[in-house]
Parts: structure tokens; C-alpha cells; sequence
């Protein structure tokens, strides 16, 4: 019996394992995190044999003695370790306490685990103290594994979490940080696994409560990302319960709606509505909850019900929303956008521009909805149409950096040299357009220098990209971050898109 307790426990008193390599300052940090005297401890157990008896002395005398610290050291765990194994002390919870302490005052995270387990199954009276010895470690493992994701050495803080998390799982809070690196690793399946296990940690401390409501809630927006409807909304369902079992109408209303819009934008039409009546149900007067209704029912084709409930908002006679409208399709898309959903946003945006193709706000959220996929050649495509007919620009040109850093091509270094040597930036360009008449205003800023007055000239095409009316648009010498306000306005039928140069 003794050869094969031996064989079965033989990995918990060996040296401390190099497989660690623990960094000098990481070691530091968990020899700090420890007691600075040894003592009795606190769960009452006791020492049950000589040799372990005289272990723990030898580590007493250990923490008194600096210059001999690692020697004394070394002699306890080589004498409980000959207690346990040559002397029937297997069973014995003290021999494993005291090896347990040593090994972390040797910074052997992994030998003492193995040790307190043995301690938590022999003496579970004593699982408070050994819970308290297993967390503030962790902490110190933890604090340099954030130091090491702010420095972006991620595989570094995955290799030093797994040592962390092997000796306290005792928080909800232990898994979500493991489940942030395997993010930033770009791992999305242990990402997922370990927001999983943090919701399935009884924490109901103020922290692990809120832990565990931020895991839902990313495991909502990634399976809503994805387009997996169901699992984002059963993962909201639970931010909506905690939220109710709480009384946090805040919390609950925001669930809610997401539950909602998830419905919505995956074409879940139905289940939509029930989401939006529910809402409603809470907020009658709210009138943008009618609108949602009313533009579920015009997606369902079902135009009667949208125009009775706009009818009833006061709208003239029944009116409604159109889906194809560039107006709704952004709107969708900006939804998705929030949702991190950015394939189906741009996709919505750019439908938008297809439908209108003078609409500013589509162009810059179609580049944005790229620049987050990191699409490098659609990111430029986009940038140099914005730039072809917004010369001055400086989003754009932004844009066309970023797509070529992402392509890694060397064309970002003149692409950034383009947007240094911009004089001014046109931004804040509104449009206004009715039948024979679009009118743009806009503000011209100046940059980090004084620019010279220059002329704009704005021209006004229709569907065949084909000018049909310019106005010329003068801006005055700027003052470094100065700004002047302007306005052109083209009156001619016809007019589907605009553009303007420098003369």
C-alpha cells in the first residue's frame, strides 16, 4: 500500500518545478503575498508526528533567519516529505499543511496546490485558511499577468495565468480574467469556455455579481456577433433575471431592449414584436418603442398595423417606415454596429449608399464598420471614394492609412504624408435635399498651422455622375484651429450626389 500511496502523491514533495520558471519579479511579488511568520494554524490542526513536528520548526525558524532561509527551507519540505512517505503520515492533514506553506515560501505555486488539496480533503474544517493562503497568491499572479496585457505580452500572461489559476478558483473573478486574455489572444473558443466557467462559480459577493453579469453579457455580444440569435438572447435572458432578482430596473431595461433589437436585426421578426410589446408593456408613452413596433410590422409586411400605430402617434393618415429607406438601413446597421456585428453592418451601410448615394453619414460608417473588421481593401476602397469626392477630408485620410497598415503595404507612408499636408479640414457637412434643390453646410477648421484662404468648388451630378450645376464656395485664411461656417447650394432637377474640389 505504501509503494503505491508513494507513486500516487510522489509529484507533490519532489523540488520545486522548473517547469514554472516563475520570473524574479513575479517570484518576488509571491513571496511578498505571503505570511511573514509561520504559526500555528488557525483551523487547529496538528503536527500528529515528530518529523513533522520538527518540519515545522525548521520553517519557523526559516522565516527568522534571512541568511538561511532557503536551507532551512529545503530541510522542511525534505523532512515532512520523508514523514509522509516513510512514515505512514499520508493521512496525516498537518504533514500536508506544513509542505503546502513551504512550497509557497519556496514560490512553488504548482507543488502547493497538490499539497492543499490533500489538506482540503483530510481537514475541510481548515478550507477558510487554505482558501485565504490560495487567493492572496493569486492575486499577486494576477496583478502581474495585467501588467503583462498591458505591455501586450499576451502568450507571456497566458503561461503565467494557467500557474495563477491553478492554485484559486474560488471567484468568479479567477476565470474572467483568463477569459480576457484568451480574448486578447484571439482564441475565441477558451474565451467563451472560461466565461462559461466564471458563471459557474457561486460567487455572490458584490464583485463576483457583477463579474458574472459582465460575462453574460460578453457571451451575449459574441453570439450576437455571430448571428447566433438564440444563444445571445439566452445569455441576456440571465443579465435580465439578475437584473430583476435585484430590483435594478436600469439593468433589466437595458436587457431587454437588446433582447429586442438582437430579435430584430437577426429577422426574428416575430419574437421581436413580443420583445418590443414588453417594453412597451413597461413604457407605454415611450414613443421610439411604438416606432420599433411599427417598423417590426412594416418588415413583417404587415403595412396596416404600421400605419394604424404611427397613425396614432399622430402621423399623417399612416405613415410609416421604408425598410429599403438609406434612412433605415443605417439606422439597422448602426444597431448592428453596437453589437459588434460589423459584417451586417456594413452590409447595411453599404446598401444605404447604393439607395443614396449623396449620403455622408453612410459613406463614414461603411469605413468604420471596415476599419473594425480590419478589412485593409475595402477600408481603402472606401477612403479614396470619400476622398474623391471630399478632398479634404482628414477621417478619410485616416482611413486610407489605416487599410494600407493593414494590408501592410508600404503605400501608408504617402498616404499619411497626404494627410499631413492637408491645409484645412471640411467636416460637419450636413445635406438637405428636396426635389430641385440640395443644400450642404458645412465648417471649415483649421489644423495645427495657419492656412491661406482657398476656394472650393461644389458640384452638384446626377444619376450619371455628370455635373449639373457648381457653385464656388470661398474659405478664408484660418488661424491654427480656427473655424469658419459655410454653405452652397445647387437648384437644378435632377440632383442625386454632390462632390467639391479645390480651385
Amino acid at each position: 500500500m505504501r509503494r503505491s500511496c508513494l507513486m500516487l502523491f510522489a509529484f507533490a514533495w519532489a523540488a520545486p518545478l522548473a517547469a514554472q520558471e516563475l520570473s524574479p519579479e513575479l517570484r518576488e511579488l509571491v513571496l511578498r503575498a505571503q505570511p511573514v511568520l509561520f504559526e500555528d494554524p488557525e483551523c487547529g490542526i496538528k503536527p500528529g508526528h515528530f518529523r513533522v513536528g520538527g518540519a515545522a520548526v525548521y520553517v519557523e525558524t526559516a522565516m527568522r533567519n534571512t541568511s538561511n532561509r532557503e536551507r532551512l527551507l529545503e530541510d522542511s519540505r525534505r523532512t515532512v516529505a520523508e514523514a509522509i512517505t516513510d512514515d505512514d503520515q499520508a493521512d496525516n492533514p498537518g504533514a500536508w499543511y506544513i509542505l503546502g506553506r513551504v512550497y509557497l515560501y519556496q514560490a512553488d505555486i504548482l507543488g502547493a496546490d497538490s499539497s492543499f488539496i490533500r489538506v482540503e480533503a483530510l481537514a475541510p474544517e481548515c478550507a477558510s485558511e487554505v482558501a485565504t493562503f490560495r487567493r492572496n497568491t493569486w492575486i499577486a499572479v494576477r496583478n502581474y499577468t495585467l501588467g503583462q496585457m498591458q505591455r501586450s505580452e499576451i502568450d507571456s500572461a497566458l503561461a503565467t495565468y494557467r500557474v495563477g489559476l491553478s492554485i484559486y478558483r474560488g471567484e468568479a473573478d479567477t476565470y474572467y480574467v483568463m477569459a480576457s486574455i484568451q480574448e486578447r489572444a484571439e482564441q475565441p473558443d477558451s474565451n467563451i469556455y472560461y466565461l462559461n466557467a466564471a458563471l459557474g462559480v457561486e460567487d455572490t459577493t458584490e464583485s463576483g455579481v457583477r463579474v458574472r453579469r459582465n460575462a453574460v453579457r460578453r457571451l451575449s455580444r459574441i453570439y450576437a456577433t455571430a448571428g447566433e440569435v438564440d444563444s445571445a438572447v439566452k445569455y441576456l435572458q440571465i443579465v435580465a433575471d439578475m437584473a430583476a432578482a435585484t430590483n435594478d430596473t436600469t439593468s433589466l431595461w437595458s436587457a431587454q431592449s437588446q433582447i429586442a433589437r438582437i430579435y430584430f436585426t437577426g429577422e426574428r421578426y416575430p419574437e421581436a414584436l413580443v420583445a418590443f410589446r414588453v417594453l412597451a408593456a413597461r413604457k407605454p408613452d415611450n414613443e421610439m418603442i411604438q416606432r420599433n413596433i411599427a417598423t417590426v410590422f412594416q418588415a413583417m409586411g404587415q403595412v396596416d398595423s404600421a400605419q394604424a400605430i404611427m397613425a396614432g402617434m399622430g402621423g399623417a393618415g399612416g405613415a410609416t417606415m421604408d425598410t429599403t429607406s438609406a434612412r433605415f438601413l443605417i439606422s439597422r446597421g448602426v444597431n448592428k454596429f453596437q453589437e459588434q456585428n460589423y459584417q451586417a453592418a456594413a452590409a447595411d451601410f453599404s446598401r444605404a449608399l447604393k439607395t443614396e448615394p449623396s449620403n455622408r453619414l453612410a459613406m463614414i460608417n461603411l469605413g468604420l464598420a471596415y476599419n473594425n473588421l480590419k478589412d485593409g481593401p475595402k477600408l481603402v476602397a472606401v477612403a479614396e471614394r470619400s476622398i474623391a469626392r471630399e478632398p479634404l477630408h482628414e477621417l478619410s485620410y485616416q482611413f486610407l492609412v489605416q487599410g494600407y497598415v493593414y494590408q501592410r503595404d508600404n503605400k501608408a507612408n504617402d498616404a499619411s504624408k497626404r494627410l499631413d499636408g492637408l491645409p484645412i479640414t471640411i467636416d460637419s457637412i450636413t445635406i438637405q435635399n428636396s426635389p430641385g434643390l440640395m443644400t450642404i453646410t458645412g465648417v471649415a477648421l483649421g489644423r495645427g498651422r495657419a492656412s491661406a484662404a482657398i476656394d472650393l468648388v461644389f458640384e452638384f451630378t446626377g444619376d450619371d455622375g455628370a455635373v449639373l450645376a457648381s457653385v464656388e464656395v470661398a474659405i478664408p485664411a484660418l488661424e491654427p484651429n480656427g473655424r469658419s461656417e459655410f454653405a452652397a447650394q445647387g437648384s437644378v432637377e435632377g440632383i442625386v450626389n454632390w462632390r467639391y474640389r479645390v480651385q
